[in-house]
């Protein structure tokens, strides 16, 4: 297998890997998506919510505020010594306390830990009219996107390396640096080959997490589960 970077923004990545087939690719797909282990708010304790939104949607709507979080800060509760039970070493507790006339927003969360935040502070929780009041405790701790789609780290798209392609009118679309057509102009096109081993993916990050992470952290787990399954066999 061989693995070229074309593009590597903080949130997004382009790159080219070869010598794999489309099962291994749907494998990578799907671990860079839901086997990268990211921070969501799991649980919130609600002490007064006077606004129009129900405990149990603003919960839901807390819970998908993507959170920055220290490199191997935190352990998965199934890893933990509390066994499960929430602790320093396992998750982080956020508070909130706004009194209306406002809008309340992500950036208006209170971390425990400097380094969980959210990575957007503009986005709205809820509006409070005068004299409305929300107060709560969250806690945010690490799971996986197979879990709960709070917890998925990345979107991820693949497609095929397309070379050899002779366009019969325009080159207008044509990208020189990714050698793909977009879709409407492929009536346009003759003698289209496709390499069957060369696989583009597109990789853009919904997490707290940054794009390189994301690969590093996804070729690991996919390095440890292969030597999981070569020792059972």
């Amino acid at each position: 297998m061989k693995l070229k970077v074309l593009d590597l923004k903080n949130e997004t990545a382009v790159f080219l890997i070869e010598n794999i087939n489309y099962s291994f690719a749907n494998g990578l797909r799907r671990i860079f998506m839901n086997r990268v282990p990211t921070l969501a708010i799991e649980y919130v304790d609600f002490i007064e919510n006077d606004s129009v939104i129900s405990d149990e949607v603003l919960a839901h709507r807390l819970g998908l505020i993507p959170l920055t979080f220290g490199e191997k800060l935190f352990v998965t509760r199934d890893e933990c010594k509390c066994n499960g039970k929430g602790c320093s070493n396992c998750q982080v507790e956020l508070k909130m306390n706004k009194v209306g006339p406002c809008t309340v927003y992500s950036g208006d969360l209170i971390s425990s830990e400097p380094s969980v935040k959210p990575v957007y502070d503009n986005i709205i929780i809820c509006r409070l009219g005068s004299g409305m009041k929300l107060e709560f405790l969250a806690y945010a701790s690490l799971g996986i996107g197979e879990k709960h789609p709070k917890w998925q780290a990345s979107l991820t798209t693949y497609v095929n390396l397309v070379k050899n392609a002779e366009n019969k009118k325009t080159k207008k679309c044509w990208t020189q640096d990714y050698n793909l057509y977009c879709v409407e102009c492929f009536e346009d096109l003759k003698d289209v080959t496709v390499e069957k081993d060369k696989f583009l993916f597109y990789l853009e990050s919904v997490s707290g997490l940054t794009a390189k992470r994301i690969i590093e952290d996804g070729l690991e787990y996919a390095k440890k589960y292969l030597n999981q399954l070569k020792k059972a066999i």
